[in-house]
C-alpha cells in the first residue's frame, strides 16, 4: 500500500505537520526502530541523512527569518489575490517539508493490503499515530548509535516546529494587515515613496551623464 505524501500548501497543511511533529518522543522513536527492523547500518545511514537534512534546514531557516522581517511590506491591500501566503511560505521551506516527509514515510508500517483511501504519512507514522507502548529501559539502554540518532532527530524536529510556527505567525501577520485599512495605507505610501525615490535616482543618473560629442 502506498501512503499519501502530498501536503496541502495551506494553513491546514501547516497545522497537520505541526501536530504530527509535536508527537515525537522517546518511546515513539524507539518503537519506530522496530517498524522496519533497522540494522546498525540502517541506523548509521539514518543519522547521516538527518544531519544532511539539518544542514539544509539551517540555511532555509536563516533565509526565512530574514524574509519574516520584510515580507509584510511587499504589498498593501486588503484583497490580495495575487498569491496565498501559506503557498508562498511552503515554497520557501521545501527542504524542511521534504525532509520531514521522508522521515515520516520511513517510520510508517508496511501494509500490503490495499485500501480505498491512501492515509497520510503524518497520520500513520509510528512517530505520530496511535497507541505507543512504553519502553521499560529507555533510549539509554541502547547502543551509542541509537542514542546519537535520537538526539539528532530531536534537534531536527525542534527546528521543524520552530520553522512552521514562524510560518504560522507570518500568516497571521498578513491577516492582520488585510483587516487594518490604516496599516494598508501606511504600507502603500511607504512602497510609493521608495518607488519614486528609485525612479528619481535612475533619472538623475542619466541626467548627469554627459552625452558624447
Amino acid at each position: 500500500m502506498r501512503y499519501k505524501t502530498i501536503v496541502d500548501k495551506s494553513e491546514d497543511g501547516l497545522e497537520e505537520i505541526i501536530g504530527a511533529v509535536e508527537q515525537f518522543e522517546e518511546d515513539r522513536f524507539l518503537a519506530s526502530l522496530s517498524v522496519r527492523r533497522h540494522t546498525p547500518y540502517d541506523i548509521q545511514q539514518a543519522t547521516l541523512m538527518v544531519r544532511e537534512y539539518q544542514a539544509k534546514m539551517n540555511r532555509e531557516v536563516l533565509a526565512l527569518d530574514n524574509f519574516a522581517d520584510t515580507f509584510i511590506k511587499e504589498y498593501a491591500t486588503d484583497n490580495n489575490k495575487c498569491f496565498e501566503t501559506a503557498q508562498r511560505l511552503f515554497n520557501r521551506i521545501r527542504s524542511t517539508i521534504c525532509a520531514s516527509r521522508r522521515i515520516f514515510r520511513k517510520t510508517c508500517p508496511i501494509v500490503r493490503k490495499p485500501m480505498a483511501d491512501r492515509p497520510s504519512i503524518f497520520k500513520r507514522s509510528v512517530l505520530s499515530y496511535g497507541f505507543c507502548q512504553r519502553d521499560l529501559f529507555g533510549v539509554n539502554s541502547y547502543e551509542e548509535a541509537v542514542k546519537i540518532l535520537y538526539e539528532d532527530l530531536r534537534t531536527f524536529f525542534t527546528t521543524v516546529v520552530s520553522t512552521l510556527v514562524l510560518c504560522r505567525r507570518m500568516i497571521h501577520m498578513e491577516m492582520a494587515v488585510r483587516e487594518d485599512d490604516q496599516m494598508c495605507l501606511a504600507i502603500y505610501k511607504d512602497c510609493r515613496d521608495k518607488a519614486l525615490a528609485g525612479v528619481k535616482e535612475f533619472t538623475d543618473m542619466f541626467g548627469n551623464t554627459a552625452l558624447p560629442e
